[in-house]
């Protein structure tokens, strides 16, 4: 279905020279509970510490990553 609704609104799809992966935000099948759920301790504290991966403006722009 995805193709052709994309094919529609004038947005085709091709194929990646790479591996690639495509995540899924927002759809209300998040099973990590991160605001107060039952993490234990030790992934609470490694989402804590860990640290954050900045996207160049660049790559960003090439696979469409914004902030949300």
């Amino acid at each position: 279905m995805i193709p052709n609704y994309l094919k529609e609104h004038g947005r085709s799809l091709a194929r990646m020279p790479f591996p690639t992966t495509i995540y899924v935000r927002n759809t209300g099948d998040n099973h990590s509970m991160l605001n107060g759920g039952d993490l234990n301790w030790k992934r609470k504290v490694e989402l804590t510490l860990r640290p954050k991966i900045n996207i160049s403006e660049g790559l960003a722009d090439e696979f469409g990553f914004y902030e949300s």
